[in-house]
């Protein structure tokens, strides 16, 4: 893409959005662009003369065997035989004998017997020359980018509007694709992957909760998510249970402890190197008060806590002397604060002091 015009859509947190259909909308054709040395596909749609990269596919392809160039896509098959005999699903013809699809199958018409092994190696170059892709990313080009679809093919280092997906590993009894429409039931039938069209399902493979868009799992999303009546920390399509951090979600920052949000938290949060009141659950961007912490309490100033400060902190009816943010109880001074000096005994400003 160098020299062309990017149009790039980014969350509240400034990451850039990865799958973008939904906030840019259907295109009426696509360009996709190969890049054999990182096995990543990124489809852009056309705005006039601004690219819009709106989707991303982890593949495989064939190395030398696979042509680098322009093409434009001659013709689609719903079933094609591939070599060996082996069978792939959702193709879509580049050139010659190079294809998109899905990662092949033993027996034609038979969504079952998917080669476990060549799907596991999803994101590595093994294949004999075609695009090897999900049975979902498959088709999704298939019903997705026309007949004369142009289609650039290259093997560069370097700068990638999108990420590569992350790779999924099958256990050798799943022998169909989770990601094909028509083998959702043998999921369902067997509990391994909960297909929903948006929200957090159990992954029963590798007792991972993942969360899905559209019935696809979707790796880059890194947010706040809603299930049970919870609200749970989400981290690159997984509920990350170790999580205790800040997370943003619908104009708030909200505490997060063991990857779930605790309304019930009045601390401090540490994030992007500072220190923040938690009010609820919540940081309380309004707050100027004393907030405890690690044994010790701290001088907050609209919300985040103030390491610099040195001044007198009010709190439960009391005023307390803080020495470089926090609240120094062994204090027997005097301080300044609102244009007079006060008497300070023991970290607090004593009023009956006549002295």
């Amino acid at each position: 893409m160098y020299g062309k015009v990017l149009k790039l859509y980014y969350d509240n947190q400034g990451n850039i959005i990865e799958d973008t259909l939904g906030i840019a909308g259907d295109f009426s054709e696509y360009e996709i662009y190969v890049n054999k040395s990182k096995d990543l596909i990124t489809v852009y749609g056309r705005d006039n003369n601004v690219y819009v990269p709106v989707k991303r596919f982890i593949c495989s392809d064939g190395g030398n065997n696979t042509p680098e160039g322009i093409f434009y896509t001659p013709a689609k098959y719903r079933w094609q035989t591939l070599m060996g005999p082996s069978y792939g699903q959702w193709c879509t013809r580049i050139h010659g004998g190079v294809l998109f699809h899905s990662v092949f199958y033993n027996s034609k018409n038979n969504p079952q017997t998917l080669s476990v092994s060549a799907y596991n190696k999803l994101g590595a170059t093994c294949s004999h020359g075609c695009i090897r892709l999900t049975a979902g990313d498959a088709k999704w080009i298939y019903d997705n980018c026309k007949i004369g679809t142009k289609v650039v093919i290259y093997s560069k280092g370097g700068y990638e509007p999108f990420s590569k997906p992350s790779s999924y590993k099958l256990p050798l009894w799943h022998t169909w694709d989770p990601t094909d429409p028509t083998s959702y039931y043998l999921c369902q039938q067997r509990g391994c992957h909960s297909i929903i069209a948006d929200g957090l399902a159990y992954d029963a493979t590798d007792n991972q909760w993942r969360y899905y868009q559209s019935g696809v799992f979707a790796d880059w999303f890194t947010s706040l998510a809603q299930y049970n009546g919870q609200w749970w920390y989400v981290k690159n399509g997984v509920i990350d249970f170790n999580a205790n951090t800040l997370a943003y979600y619908n104009n708030n920052w909200w505490y997060v402890r063991n990857g779930r949000v605790d309304f019930n938290a009045n601390t401090l949060g540490y994030y992007n190197n500072n220190w923040w009141y938690v009010r609820n659950g919540r940081v309380d961007f309004s707050a100027n008060t004393l907030g405890y912490y690690n044994n010790s309490w701290w001088y907050v100033r609209n919300g985040c806590v103030d390491f610099n400060a040195n001044t007198l902190g009010y709190y439960n009816n009391n005023w307390w002397y803080v020495r470089n943010g926090r609240v120094d109880f062994n204090a027997n001074t005097l301080g300044y604060y609102n244009n007079n000096w006060w008497y300070v005994r023991n970290g607090r400003v004593d009023f009956n002091a006549n002295t």
